[in-house]
């Protein structure tokens, strides 16, 4: 391209300690666009810098930082300006978000409008929100004219004391209540 001029330098310093790594982009009108990769062997981190600002920098540790020179988690996202730091997108129908451990993993999809996490692996879904504020625990369906409820699915009554509070459930229909003393109450008959 006539109107494009891409330079590309290597530059070590003479002791050896840092290597940068510079693309320069310079169109016809002379505006110029820098992309420096900077390498400081002494600290063992790489840093990415456009428009002379630092961007994004890898540790030795491999932690990844956008915003934040001192990224403290495998990928460490910091804005001091914006409340969104970062957008996860899909092409299709789902967007999912796994969070994997050794043994599992829980996923959190947005459908349609709608907020699901399921867990135990796979695609079991343990609760929704939906697009009219309804929560749904378990695999009950809402009510087709519900707005801001809370619906719940039979459930397994349970068989110790809670510690400091109670449990709320659903048996049969029931709404009860399993207090720390283990009073089952029931609050609403199916």
């Amino acid at each position: 391209n006539d109107n494009h001029v891409l330079i590309n330098t290597f530059v070590r310093d003479s002791d050896g300690s840092n290597s940068n790594f510079t693309i320069n982009k310079i169109n016809s009108s002379r505006a110029h666009q820098q992309l420096l990769a900077d390498h400081d062997l002494s600290d063992n981190f790489w840093r990415f810098f456009t428009d002379g600002i630092e961007r994004v920098r890898i540790i030795s540790s491999g932690n990844v930082g956008i915003g934040t020179s001192s990224p403290s988690n495998s990928l460490d996202v910091y804005s001091p300006t914006r409340d969104i730091v970062a957008r996860f997108r899909s092409g299709d129908l789902n967007a999912d978000l796994k969070l994997e451990d050794s043994s599992s993993h829980t996923i959190i999809r947005s459908q349609s409008g709608e907020l699901y996490f399921a867990v135990n692996g796979g695609y079991n879904i343990a609760a929704r929100l939906d697009t009219s504020r309804n929560l749904i625990l378990g695999g009950v369906a809402p009510v087709a004219s519900a707005e801001k409820t809370l619906h719940i699915a039979n459930g397994t009554a349970p068989t110790a004391n809670p510690t400091n509070g109670g449990v709320l459930y659903v048996e049969a229909g029931a709404l009860k209540w399993r207090g720390s003393s283990g009073t089952v109450t029931t609050i609403a008959a199916a």
